[in-house]
């Protein structure tokens, strides 16, 4: 089993099930250069953290920091008094994940991708919750 995960050169060997699109590329190496090097002995996987001794939540979270700021607004997103819908919505709206029209006139699911509410420009994350006029106003 990790002998197939991990090619006698040390480097991993990740079978997908699908191609994937830049972006999940990027994340795979992201996630990648994260966790280091993969190193094997005997029949036991290791990882080594780089950011500290141990895994730990803090120290993960020390990882994200920049210049003493988070780059995910996690304290003020993931609390009590946020309705998880609204977490989510916001969290995948951090992240360009919203079903907006250019992704599914990318996708080829719609024939235009000209936003519903002003016509006037591509309906794009920014765009719906920021520049639209039409928005702004309600």
């Amino acid at each position: 089993m990790i002998s197939e995960m991990i090619s006698p050169e040390g480097a991993w060997n990740l079978h997908f099930s699908r191609h994937l699109n830049e972006r999940e590329v990027l994340e795979v190496v992201n996630l990648l250069q994260l966790i280091s090097e993969p190193s094997v002995s005997g029949n036991e996987d290791s990882r080594k953290w780089r950011y500290g001794d141990n895994f730990s939540v803090a120290s993960a979270y020390s990882a994200l920091e920049t210049k003493d700021l988070l780059t995910f607004p996690d304290k003020h997103l993931w609390n009590s008094k946020v309705p998880l819908k609204v977490s989510f919505l916001v969290w995948t709206l951090c992240y360009s994940g919203a079903p907006t029209l250019d992704k599914l006139y990318a996708a080829g699911m719609v024939q235009d991708s000209n936003c519903l509410f002003c016509d006037q420009m591509v309906e794009t994350n920014e765009h719906l919750l920021i520049h639209c006029s039409y928005v702004f106003e309600v």
